[in-house]
């Protein structure tokens, strides 16, 4: 091996303190949200993940002593987003995560893009109007004749009309547009009129929170230290938390975002224009030097359980989230499924919990036909063309070992796919696939 000089080595550590030093000059000289802030923190986050590296070490912490106990009833406050066009799903998700209408104004808040005709009221709980707040504000008196508002008010209007197809169609239409304008004042709300709360979470009325898992997050993270959590999404000028994952804010976060009117003001009128809410909840908190922690980003889920990407880095980790569950029945039987678990739920364990093959089974059968492992592939799947058999993809995924825990030939097109994770398995005729059995019998000894 050949050793650096000793000027070689003088200057990589000069190198090293220039840069610490430059970068600590550009968070103290520039804005927070300045791009080459926000270029620093992208880049530095990601040498901090890769240096905690992949396997259950990175989750170590979970395992010491909790130090901030919480009542999960009495010290987390649900912030819940629905629509009208969305609106059948939102009694489905309150059984689901065993919330009364008892429990409303106190434990959760409803927020929406219209005021119910019954009492204000859907599934006995208040929706309280989003939009309609955000229009009452002093500062946004002067954009009433934003296209956003003008949407919201032919809601509102098809709704007080009792016209329910005209009312569907808008919301179904431009309710999505709606949605950003419900962050910032929802959360501003549900602080200002529920009891004080250690923690606030965010979530759409099509996500399932596994109580359990979150629990265990919280009792080991500072209430009083400002701290902004979710599933990473965006690009290193607008890394944010995806809100159908479930966003986890702080006390103290929310205090000091919402204790900056001019901040909490510019974010409202951004939201006339700005498409993802949740990224305007990252850019509200830039500005006031909070920034999204993504280290836990793997405890958080976008996906429903059946097509849920259990992959090597997050086997062994806590699962705290699913996302579109749109159909309410799929949503009932999730509560069913998780609503007793007193432990955390570990993303390994959804394949022993909805019953999918053991991997003794695949050891027996390891080849299954009509069935897909993989599912929706991305760019971090293989796909091999022309491999002319399932065996002869099953020995490919074998062979790539920690670089593929499942696989799908696809018999019309002669295609492998391989994946570095696996999922519950859906039917899909013309398909077989299976697991890379050593990978996933390594992978459970594991943790």
């Amino acid at each position: 091996m050949i050793l650096p000089s000793p000027r070689i080595k003088r200057l990589l550590v000069l190198f090293f303190f220039s840069f610490l030093v430059g970068n600590a000059l550009l968070h103290l000289v520039l804005p927070y949200d300045n791009p080459l802030v926000l270029a620093f923190r992208f880049n530095f986050s990601g040498l901090q993940l890769w240096l905690r590296g992949s396997g259950v070490e990175k989750d170590a912490w979970l395992y010491e002593p909790a130090r901030f106990p919480i009542e999960y009833r009495n010290d987390v406050g649900l912030l819940i987003k629905t629509g009208y066009g969305t609106r059948h799903r939102l009694a489905a998700q309150l059984e689901a995560l065993d919330l009364t209408p008892d429990d409303a104004d106190d434990s959760f808040v409803v927020v929406g893009d219209w005021t119910p005709r019954e009492g204000g009221k859907l599934a006995g709980v208040t929706v309280h109007d989003a939009i309609g707040g955000v229009m009452a504000m002093p500062e946004m008196r002067s954009h009433h004749d934003a296209p956003k508002f003008k949407e919201y008010l032919s809601l509102k209007d098809a709704v007080q009309a009792g016209d329910d197809a005209k009312a569907t169609e808008i919301g179904k239409s431009f309710g999505w547009d709606l949605d950003a304008l419900k962050f910032i004042w929802g959360l501003e709300y549900i602080y200002d009129n529920l009891p004080p709360k250690k923690w606030y979470v965010i979530l759409d009325d099509d996500t399932y929170l596994v109580k359990s898992s979150l629990r265990l997050l919280l009792t080991h993270w500072d209430p009083d230290v400002p701290r902004y959590v979710g599933n990473a999404v965006g690009d290193f000028k607008g890394r944010f938390a995806h809100g159908g994952s479930a966003v986890v804010i702080s006390h103290e976060a929310a205090r000091q975002l919402l204790a900056r009117r001019d901040v909490v003001a510019a974010a409202q009128e951004h939201s006339l224009d700005e498409t993802w809410g949740d990224r305007l909840v990252a850019s509200a908190f830039q500005k006031i030097g909070v920034y999204l922690d993504e280290r836990y980003s793997h405890f958080f889920n976008g996906e429903r359980p059946a097509i849920s990407k259990m992959m090597a880095d997050r086997f062994c980790s806590p699962l705290v989230s699913f996302h579109g569950v749109a159909d309410p029945d799929e949503m009932r039987r999730i509560g069913a499924a998780f609503r007793d678990e007193r432990s955390p739920v570990f993303w390994g364990q959804l394949w022993d919990i909805y019953g999918a093959p053991s991997v003794d089974e695949f050891k027996r059968l390891p080849i299954r036909a009509a069935r897909d492992y993989v599912g929706r592939t991305d760019e971090r799947a293989r796909v091999l063309p022309g491999t002319e058999t399932a065996e002869a993809c099953l020995a490919a995924c074998e062979s790539a070992a920690g670089k593929c825990l499942a696989w799908t030939w696809v018999e019309h097109s002669a295609e492998c796919r391989m994946s570095p994770w696996m999922i519950l398995g859906e039917r899909v005729k013309g398909h077989y696939s299976g697991v890379n059995v050593g990978e996933v019998e390594r992978l459970r000894q594991s943790c």
